[in-house]
């Protein structure tokens, strides 16, 4: 009888198997064959589960853009843009997603998944703070926070996060933003 195959957890093992290529040799480690080889997998046997390289960039990009919006999603109605600097567990998707977007300016189907998990980041943020779609203050503030993201995982003297949770509270402070009282 076949084993059942899991391609939710297949995902999440190519996402994972990312996330350590990027942490430890930066976004152009990921070709077919590294990330086959953290999979202990051949490349072939990797491409015939997920087609093809741009496939896999799909799902890896959704996915980590994904967890960004939930984590996002949920902080920042507590939090405001405090909850937009990364913590430890937040960091590798962080600096994930900051190379996924370095790689869709060269790669199209890249780019649109990039592109649709921006305006999900955006709206999460806009939803803790107002009803309307694109303020362009809460733009601002979301541009400010990917710079802060790419100074935090600065592989020479990164920001700290308390340096970057400074700098986000004044830029919301600034724009006048502010979370509506509690019910």
């Amino acid at each position: 009888m076949p084993s059942l195959i899991d391609p939710g957890g297949r995902v999440d093992d190519l996402v994972n198997a990312c996330l350590h290529l990027i942490d430890t040799e930066g976004v152009t480690a990921l070709t077919v064959r590294k990330m086959a080889a953290v999979l202990r997998l051949s490349p072939s046997s990797l491409s015939a589960h997920l087609t093809n390289k741009h496939r896999m960039l799909d799902l890896v990009t959704k996915r980590v853009g994904m967890r960004l919006v939930r984590v996002i999603d949920y902080r920042v109605h507590r939090d405001g843009a405090a909850a937009l600097v990364p913590d430890d567990d937040t960091l590798p998707f962080v600096r994930a997603w900051l190379g996924l977007v370095e790689l869709s300016r060269a790669d199209e189907v890249t780019g649109a998944g990039v592109g649709l998990l921006d305006e999900e980041l955006q709206a999460a943020v806009e939803s803790a703070y107002t009803r309307k779609r694109h303020d362009p203050d809460v733009e601002i503030l979301c541009c400010v926070a990917t710079g802060l993201w790419a100074a935090m995982c600065a592989a020479d003297r990164p920001m700290s996060a308390d340096r970057a949770r400074d700098l986000i509270t004044r830029a919301e402070a600034s724009l006048g933003l502010a979370l509506p009282p509690a019910a």
